[in-house]
């Protein structure tokens, strides 16, 4: 990422007008809209198995530039964290423009209340914004070390006017471990082993118990790898990834993307078994959505990726991400939607219907 903000001065004026060729404003994402039917207000919730979305009163996210929304709109290097799908809350109807599919957007259609939602735009590697703690570049060690630390404060200071710190249930994604996996081919490297990781994730989940009725959605890994097989046939891909190296492994070789893989299966192992460590404490909820583990990016096409630089999410993307993992916070475990469908269209929820 600093290598890609460096280049926009250095980069020879052809290169540069192959860019910006490809710029567009922001258009509106494809997901289906949520147009589901309110909900009365829902009982207080006994336990964390038995919250609603009516409950949750503050919405939260940790991760990397996915979850600080670098790139996204596909013509500024910037992160657009009002439009992440799991933390976004920005409304663009005010200027007449789309409505972004994001979880908080859900939620408040429950909850007028909700707060902690990412409005704006930040300059790369901000630490934290609003109640999004993530750090463009962030590698699993940086959640206990900057991201935890910025959410409890910002919980206890700012937030503490709208959120009662004890006594309101608090939701928080928690998605991290690209950056790991990007350069997983390095010989020597520590901190990529799926023990290392599964090490950093069990400590962080322990340092998050501290947070009072907290739920986290902890997301599986993606096969970042993928995103080499959905840009290997676009000539503008293949220039942006050779000037800019966001992720090191990618480009380089198929034993590369391979040892890739491998460590997205350890990292996912680590979560899913990590989790069951976490299971059965009524105010903290540990809950895996598995989903991104079986998409294939190869599939989804250039489409699902920014115009900048080819690698993260466009709006497009984001709000399929957005529309999963909604929908799989009402889905049992085992039951969670995993194929990839254009036509998903965001859950309804009923009165019945509890987050997992």
């Amino acid at each position: 990422l600093p290598q890609m903000v460096a280049l926009t001065l250095t980069l020879p004026l052809t290169l540069l007008c192959i860019l910006l060729v490809s710029l567009t404003p922001l258009s509106s994402g494809s997901a289906a809209p949520f147009s589901c039917s309110p909900l009365p207000p829902p009982p207080p919730a006994i336990d964390g198995y038995h919250v609603r979305p009516g409950n949750v009163k503050a919405i939260m996210a940790m991760g990397d530039s996915i979850s600080a929304g670098f790139a996204m709109s596909g013509n500024l290097i910037m992160e657009q964290r009002g439009l992440v799908f799991s933390i976004g809350d920005v409304n663009l109807t005010k200027s007449g423009g789309h409505v972004p599919l994001t979880v908080p957007r859900f939620l408040k259609h429950y909850n007028k209340q909700l707060t902690g939602g990412a409005q704006g735009e930040t300059l790369p590697k901000t630490p934290g914004f609003w109640l999004d703690a993530a750090i463009s570049g962030a590698k699993i060690d940086s959640i206990s070390k900057q991201q935890i630390p910025y959410l409890i404060k910002q919980l206890q200071g700012p937030y503490s006017y709208d959120v009662d710190y004890e006594k309101d249930w608090k939701l928080l994604t928690y998605f991290i471990g690209a950056n790991n996996v990007c350069v997983s081919c390095k010989e020597g490297r520590k901190d990529v082993s799926g023990a290392y990781y599964e090490d950093a994730l069990r400590t962080s989940l322990l340092e998050l118990q501290q947070i009072p009725r907290l739920i986290v959605n902890l997301m599986h890994v993606p096969y970042v790898s993928g995103v080499y097989r959905a840009g290997v046939n676009s000539a503008k891909c293949q220039v942006i990834w050779t000037i800019v190296s966001e992720c090191r492994c990618l480009s380089k070789s198929d034993a590369d993307r391979s040892l890739m893989d491998a460590h997205t299966d350890a990292y996912n192992a680590a979560i899913d078994k990590v989790a069951l460590e976490f299971q059965g404490n009524s105010t903290f909820v540990v809950n895996v959505q598995p989903f991104l583990s079986s998409w294939e990016f190869g599939e989804l096409g250039e489409k699902f990726f920014s115009k900048l630089d080819c690698f993260h999410p466009s709006l497009y993307g984001d709000e399929y991400l957005a529309t999963y993992l909604w929908n799989s916070m009402f889905a049992p475990a085992g039951k969670k939607p995993t194929t990839f469908d254009t036509n998903a269209t965001p859950y309804c929820p009923t009165e019945n219907d509890f987050i997992q």
